[in-house]
C-alpha cells in the first residue's frame, strides 16, 4: 500500500478535485454575508451570524499565533454555512463531508489559499458527538466542564469551533517540515498544533478541548476494534464514534508531548520525522514500528499511550 500521508491536508477526503468552482466563488455566488477581521474573510448567513464571533475570534488569533510560532504565511479564510447554505454549497463544489464537520481545504488551485470551513449550528454530528456521551460521563468530568465556565450543552456547541484551531492547524503544520509516517500522525499533528495554540492562548479552552475531546470518550466509548491498524486502513471511514475516539487518543498523545517539550515539539518532531524516514511502499507493522521507536526517543511513556489500542478479539 502506498503511503499516501504526505498530500492528506484533513480529517476527510473533503472536496471535489475536478470542481470548477472554488469554495470562496461559491460563497459568494451563494449571496453569503462577508466580513474581513485581521486580513481573515469570514462567509456566513444573516441569520447564522450568532456563531461568527467565537469561530472568528479562534481562526484568527490561532492563524497569529501559528504566523509567529511557524515563521509562516499564508491566506485563510473562514466560513460558516447553516444547513441549508451547506447543501447549496455542496451542489457547487462536490465537496463530501457530512454538514457539522469541521474541515479544511485549499481555495481552488491556489497552495497558499485555504478556507476553514465550520458548521453554524448547534446540531451538527461533532456537537452531536459530545451530547450523545453526556449521561455516560462522569460527575467529575460535567464537574469540571462546569469549572471552564461552560454548561454541558455550551461546551458541545463551542466544540466545532475549537476544532477550527486544529483545521487551521493543519496547514501550518503540514508546512513546516514534519514528515508524519501514518494517517494517525497527520491528525495527531492537527491535535498538537490546536492543543498548543489553546494551551498557550486560551487556557480554559484548551481544559475544555480535552474534556470534550479525550476524557468524555476515554471514559465514555470503546470502539471494538480501536486499533491503530484500521486507523490507517479506514482513517475517517471508521465511524463517527470510532472517529471521535481516535482523535481524542491523538490528542491525549499531544498533551503528553506538549507537557514534555512546550511549543519546543515542533522543532523536536520536525528532527525526528524527517523526510524518506521509511520507504513509500512500506507495509503497515513496519511504518508504526519505525514510528514508535522515533516517538519513545522523545516521548519517554510513548508506550503507556500505544498499549490502549487493541485489536479485536
Amino acid at each position: 500500500m502506498k503511503r499516501i500521508v504526505s498530500f492528506l491536508l484533513m480529517s476527510v477526503v473533503a472536496w471535489n478535485t475536478n470542481a470548477t468552482v472554488t469554495a470562496v466563488e461559491a460563497f459568494k455566488q451563494l449571496n453569503f454575508q462577508h466580513k474581513k477581521t485581521n486580513n481573515v474573510s469570514s462567509y456566513f448567513m444573516k441569520e447564522s451570524s450568532q456563531h461568527l464571533p467565537i469561530a472568528e475570534d479562534i481562526v484568527t488569533d490561532s492563524i497569529a499565533f501559528y504566523q509567529q510560532l511557524f515563521g509562516q504565511s499564508f491566506q485563510i479564510s473562514l466560513a460558516l454555512p447553516n444547513r441549508s447554505g451547506f447543501k447549496a454549497y455542496k451542489a457547487l463544489t462536490g465537496d463530501r463531508p457530512p454538514y457539522g464537520m469541521p474541515y479544511v481545504r485549499p481555495n481552488g488551485d491556489d497552495k497558499n489559499h485555504y478556507v476553514v470551513i465550520l458548521p453554524a449550528t448547534k446540531l451538527g454530528v461533532i456537537s452531536q458527538s459530545v451530547i450523545d456521551l453526556k449521561d455516560k460521563a462522569s460527575l467529575v468530568t460535567k464537574k469540571s466542564i462546569i469549572d471552564t465556565g461552560h454548561s454541558f450543552e455550551q461546551a458541545a456547541t463551542i466544540f466545532p469551533y475549537i476544532i477550527g484551531a486544529h483545521e487551521v492547524s493543519h496547514v501550518y503544520v503540514r508546512n513546516y517540515g514534519i514528515h508524519p509516517i501514518n494517517a494517525w500522525t497527520n491528525e495527531f499533528l492537527a491535535q498538537l498544533g490546536a492543543y498548543v495554540y489553546l494551551a498557550e492562548r486560551k487556557p480554559k479552552l484548551a481544559r475544555l478541548f480535552e474534556l470534550t475531546s479525550y476524557q468524555i470518550n476515554a471514559e465514555s466509548y470503546q470502539p471494538e476494534d480501536s486499533s491503530l491498524e484500521r486507523f490507517e486502513r479506514l482513517y475517517s471511514g471508521v465511524g463517527a464514534k470510532d472517529y471521535a475516539w481516535y482523535q481524542g487518543m491523538f490528542l491525549k498523545l499531544a498533551i503528553m508531548a506538549y507537557k514534555e517539550h512546550g511549543t519546543d515539539i515542533f522543532n523536536v518532531l520536525k528532527k525526528q520525522f524527517p523526510a524518506g524516514l521509511v520507504a513509500g511502499n512500506a507495509d503497515v507493522a513496519t511504518r508504526l514500528a519505525t514510528e514508535r521507536a522515533q516517538f519513545l526517543q522523545v516521548i519517554p511513556n510513548y508506550d503507556d499511550w500505544f498499549n490502549a489500542f487493541k485489536q479485536q478479539q
